[in-house]
């Protein structure tokens, strides 16, 4: 069993992951470096990617998505976001929050 939220190994890896990006100056940084840094950037995402498919299918086994109020799987993806304690929030735009 995985725990989500914001003391999971996630969590954690999320925290690290920000406080990264806000100390790099990439303004600052040499061409091979800056390479690097999309390669590693690259694996970050297809390696995160590839988890939020797998979660997004077990949303979709469960219809969570649609007991949240969205339309699919797809709109949870893209408006909804992690409140923190696991649950969806809905995005503000759409005038629901």
């Amino acid at each position: 069993m995985f725990d989500a939220g914001v003391d999971s190994p996630l969590g954690a890896v999320l925290g690290l992951i920000r406080s990264v990006v806000a100390g790099v100056e990439v303004d600052g940084l040499e061409p091979r470096d800056a390479a690097l840094v999309v390669e590693e950037c690259a694996e970050a995402e297809r390696l995160l990617g590839a988890l939020r498919v797998s979660a997004a299918a077990t949303l979709s086994d469960e219809a969570l998505w649609r007991r949240e109020g969205f339309r699919s799987t797809s709109d949870a993806n893209q408006d909804g976001v992690q409140d923190g304690h696991g649950g969806w929030e809905r995005d503000r735009r759409h005038g629901d929050g």
